[in-house]
């Protein structure tokens, strides 16, 4: 890992404000992380360090930012370590600047500026929430929810994503929603109760990995909560591309993997559902590659395995020729 830092006002910091670090992960789109690092430079709330990790970009991001986007830290990997593993790096450099609270960002979000305001205050009034989440709207239409936390249903193997296409007004004003889990979209997490509960499990390597931090959170006596006031942007899937056979393979096999881990006398019915939701569909729908990479996934559960994205970012087309890499 290399350091570079950028961060050149540390006038700033405001002593009697808990410092957050703020953890955005980029991996090769770097014009989104350089809109989302300029988002975030409108802040209000004024006591906080950005750190991004460069996840083993073609392009290392130092090279690519202009000497405009000052106040930064940038790790780089040498190459794509995984989601969990990337932002378990930015975690913990936050705790060695001696912040009380990170926040974890896609990069291919927009904050409001009040954003983490809202999340510090929800922080504040709710001692016992560990992890606070934000409500994400469309990028491409900022009325319409994207979800508001999710729900975890480990019977069938399935995380569903609360609020949905629902207008953002009309969630502010219901606030009944109750997420048994917080995306890492946009996530607010204590040090303390980081501490207490350990990092974010690298063995997913890209999704799930947010729903497992949240449940062993909860089974420690912490709170999962929702800041609905805290509104946050998000396009979706950047990374991957949406329709990448990739992740339909991560979402295959990490289903059944937070199942086997947590509820393994519910694996069977996982396993029963399984087909429908990562085979089938794409069988009908006559995306042979995706359900030949969701066939993967299941196998590499078993195998206690992961494939692993190509360096150069490809990821949507170069598995569908056979050649992989693996990580045990």
């Amino acid at each position: 890992m290399s350091v570079i830092d950028r961060k050149v006002k540390t006038s700033a910091l405001v002593k009697d404000k808990p410092l957050v670090g703020i953890i955005v992960l980029h991996w090769n789109a770097f014009d989104e992380t350089s809109i989302c690092i300029q988002s975030l430079s409108k802040l209000r709330y004024e006591n906080h360090i950005i750190i991004v990790i460069d996840n083993g970009s073609v392009i290392p991001l130092q090279s690519q930012l202009n000497e405009q986007l000052l106040n930064i830290r940038i790790i780089r990997s040498s190459e794509n370590i995984g989601f969990a593993a990337g932002c378990n790096v930015g975690i913990n450099s936050a705790i060695e600047q001696g912040c009380e609270f990170v926040w974890l960002l896609n990069n291919d979000t927009i904050v409001d500026r009040d954003a983490l305001s809202y999340l510090i205050e929800k922080a504040g009034k709710e001692r016992t929430a560990g992890i606070i989440g934000s409500t994400i709207l469309e990028k491409e239409n900022e009325r319409i929810v994207n979800h508001v936390g999710g729900w975890i249903y480990p019977h069938l193997g399935l995380c569903v994503h609360l609020g949905r296409g629902r207008q953002y007004e009309f969630v502010l004003k219901q606030r009944k929603i109750s997420p048994t889990y917080i995306t890492g979209c946009s996530m607010l997490a204590r040090v303390e109760m980081t501490r207490e509960v350990g990092l974010m499990d690298e063995g997913y390597f890209l999704y799930w990995e947010d729903a497992d931090w949240c449940l062993r959170a909860k089974k420690r006596g912490w709170d999962v909560a929702m800041a609905y006031e805290s509104v946050v942007y998000h396009k979706g899937s950047s990374g991957l591309g949406p329709t990448s056979p990739l992740k339909g393979y991560y979402l295959a096999r990490n289903s059944l993997r937070f199942v086997f881990k947590f509820y393994p006398w519910l694996l069977p019915l996982a396993i029963i559902w399984w087909p429908r939701r990562h085979f089938v569909n794409h069988l009908f729908r006559r995306r042979f590659v995706h359900a030949r990479m969701a066939l993967q996934g299941m196998l590499d559960f078993v195998k206690g395995r992961v494939v692993l994205p190509e360096l150069d970012g490809n990821t949507a087309s170069d598995h569908s020729h056979g050649v992989m890499r693996f990580r045990k």
